[in-house]
């Protein structure tokens, strides 16, 4: 079961959305970034604006065996899906006949794939057993107070304190 945003994971979602996407466009499309906000986190920007390859709500699903971590505007059954980001929804997983195991609150996109994942606050319980048998994610647990308690001033000149999931 999907437990519902706060206010405040919801806020800290879009600020830090929009904090990885302008790094990602200052960075420049085929560019490596190296994140000033999680200094661990690194990507290739591989997709341009408006997304640059960071989604929020993203779903990760099994088909058979197999975890299902490609960037969704490449899935093959993707034709004409309601988000613009071409991100299903759970509806639209259903009909395609894959098995949500988690949502990541950010998903950053790396050479098509999911490399990069966080989460606000915890892992949830229905995640950790799912993670602890597909590690093709490096995870990262942000606070949302942490974010909405960053300065006015320039954010490029802070980090954000994460914890990484193991």
């Amino acid at each position: 079961m999907l437990k519902p945003k706060t206010y405040a994971q919801k806020y800290a979602q879009e600020l830090l959305v929009k904090w990885l996407r302008n790094e990602a466009e200052s960075a420049g499309y085929d560019s490596y970034v190296k994140s000033s906000l999680f200094p661990p986190i690194t990507w290739r920007v591989n997709r341009g604006e408006p997304f640059w390859g960071i989604f929020p709500d993203y779903p990760i699903t099994t088909e058979g065996d197999g975890c299902n971590g490609v960037v969704w505007d490449e899935y093959p059954s993707n034709n004409q899906l309601t988000r613009p980001d071409g991100i299903p929804s759970l509806k639209e997983l259903w009909e395609f006949g894959l098995k949500l195991e988690t949502v990541f609150d950010i998903a950053i996109q790396h050479k098509g794939h999911i490399k990069n994942a966080i989460f606000l606050d915890e892992v949830p319980e229905h995640a950790k057993k799912f993670f602890k048998s597909n590690s093709n994610f490096e995870i990262v647990i942000v606070k949302s107070n942490d974010v909405l308690n960053q300065p006015l001033t320039p954010w490029q000149n802070n980090s954000i304190p994460i914890e990484v999931f193991k």
